[in-house]
């Protein structure tokens, strides 16, 4: 009976704890993936969020991804309009001659004419180090001068971990870089649609020159060959490297229809599967890392032009009295497909009118900002949204007949006007009261003057008739 009841209470302890990690699983974050590299990144271009990081600040010999950087500096140029990329140049021979043992070259020879255009193909395509030699004399003058520009322009970006020696990536002491300074490197070509293009192109025939026949080139990331066992369909553009000590390299831009991401893979290495077929790491965790991202993070809304977010009373307004106010604009977040993000955002609401204690009167239309929101996410703010009306209020006429009046009634100048009209009709009163007291008294007056004197006529006559004549003779 013990051991039932023991085994009762387990199977319930256990059926608990099920129940359990079922209602957290949401709030549980993404478990990262297992890269098969010395050092990796996974940055979500838009917000700039790293979604995975392996020694990504770790300083190693990037190879052939310094062409990122050589390759960016000259379109910017021709983005400037400091050159074009239509421009013939003519190969030099300290160009083609300080290319490094065993490098890869296009055969560039000394006196060849080739455009700039051309150039960066082949830069970017076969790796071709010849070509990053020429590309760097002709922008810059030397490759000494032109490399300066590279590391300008790798502190302008904050990488803190990069230095160039060379404009090719050739393994010389103190030539480094790291998985997120190179993100940022590729970011910043990305950016610019002919970096996009050339870094996105898996073939090329680069026509002849007036030395060379024509060459067909064929992209070293084979993320971006259909016939490549390694293709990947969200690949957009890319940028590969090896040497015996930097191991494979794989800088990249890979997009859906949702997050455009930038992975860098330094250091892996190639193995063979149980076919025996041999397997290059940097490209098999590119994609496996990119399609972890994808699959695992989106943007959400946190604020949404359809939230309503406040009631605002309305004086006056026709049909309503009050307004109800929406966002200006929404809000969205990166975050991990399994999080519920609910209970993890609050609003901070400001209403202009009641902050200054003054009332809404109408009309009021819709789109008028009338507040502002702050959003936080998990306590920490993303940013304040004006705040307008989500309709039209129009103005009831005859409120705001009676709402003049009455502030005519309280005005100073009105009131004065009022009591000067009312004393002013006062004494007229008064003096038309003066005017019929003195009216009236001038005709009692008149009255008793006249019967006075009709009064005392009638007894002279009777005096005159008693008088004796006097006769003359």
């Amino acid at each position: 009976m013990k051991k039932l009841k023991k085994l009762i209470s387990f199977l319930l302890a256990a059926a608990m704890m099920v129940m359990l990690a079922s209602f957290c699983g949401t709030a549980l974050a993404v478990e990262d993936p297992e890269i098969a590299a010395k050092a990796a990144i996974l940055v979500e271009r838009d917000s700039g969020e790293v979604l995975y990081s392996l020694n990504s600040d770790e300083e190693m010999e990037p190879a052939s991804t310094t062409k990122i950087m050589t390759m960016l500096l000259a379109i910017e140029a021709i983005e400037r309009g400091e050159v074009t990329q239509d421009d013939i140049v003519t190969v030099s021979e300290s160009a083609v001659s300080n290319v490094g043992d065993n490098a890869v070259t296009a055969e560039l020879e000394a006196g060849e004419e080739i455009s700039l255009l051309n150039l960066l193909y082949l830069a970017a395509l076969p790796s071709a180090n010849d070509a990053c030699n020429v590309i760097a004399e002709y922008i810059s003058g030397s490759v000494e001068n032109f490399v300066r520009l590279m590391n300008s322009r790798a502190a302008e970006m904050g990488c803190e971990h990069t230095h160039f020696m060379n404009a090719n990536g050739m393994p010389v002491e103190g030539h480094y870089s790291s998985a997120r300074d190179l993100a940022s490197m590729i970011k910043d070509g990305y950016e610019l649609e002919l970096f996009r293009k050339i870094t996105g192109t898996a073939t090329y025939t680069v026509p002849s020159t007036n030395i060379h026949p024509q060459r067909s080139l064929s992209n070293t990331n084979k993320l971006l060959s259909k016939d490549s066992e390694y293709y990947y369909q969200h690949a957009v553009c890319g940028k590969t490297g090896s040497t015996t000590n930097a191991g494979y390299c794989l800088a990249s831009v890979g997009s859906d229809s949702k997050l455009t991401l930038i992975s860098v893979i330094l250091g892996a290495e190639y193995d063979r599967n149980e076919s025996g077929v041999l397997v290059y790491e940097h490209f098999a965790e590119t994609s496996r890392l990119m399609e972890w991202g994808f699959n695992n993070f989106s943007y959400r809304a946190i604020l949404d032009v359809s939230n309503l977010l406040a009631n605002v009373p309305v004086e006056m307004g026709e049909g309503t009295d009050s307004v109800v106010l929406r966002p200006e604009k929404s809000i969205t977040m990166l975050v991990e497909n399994d999080i519920s993000i609910d209970n993890q955002v609050s609003y901070d609401i400001t209403v202009y009118s009641e902050v200054n204690n003054e009332k809404l009167v109408a009309p009021v239309y819709a789109g008028d900002v009338l507040g502002e929101v702050e959003v936080f996410y998990k306590g920490e703010s993303q940013g304040t949204v004006k705040l307008v009306s989500n309709s039209t209020v129009p103005l009831m006429r005859t409120e705001y007949l009676k709402s003049e009046f009455k502030k005519g009634l309280t005005s100073k100048y009105i009131k004065g006007t009022i009591w000067f009209i009312v004393l002013l009709f006062i004494a007229y009163i008064l003096y038309l009261v003066a005017f019929y007291i003195n009216k009236n008294k001038k005709r009692r007056y008149a009255e008793a003057a006249a019967y006075a004197r009709e009064n005392s006529g009638g007894d002279s006559n009777q005096k005159e008739s008693a008088a004796p004549v006097r006769r003359t003779r």
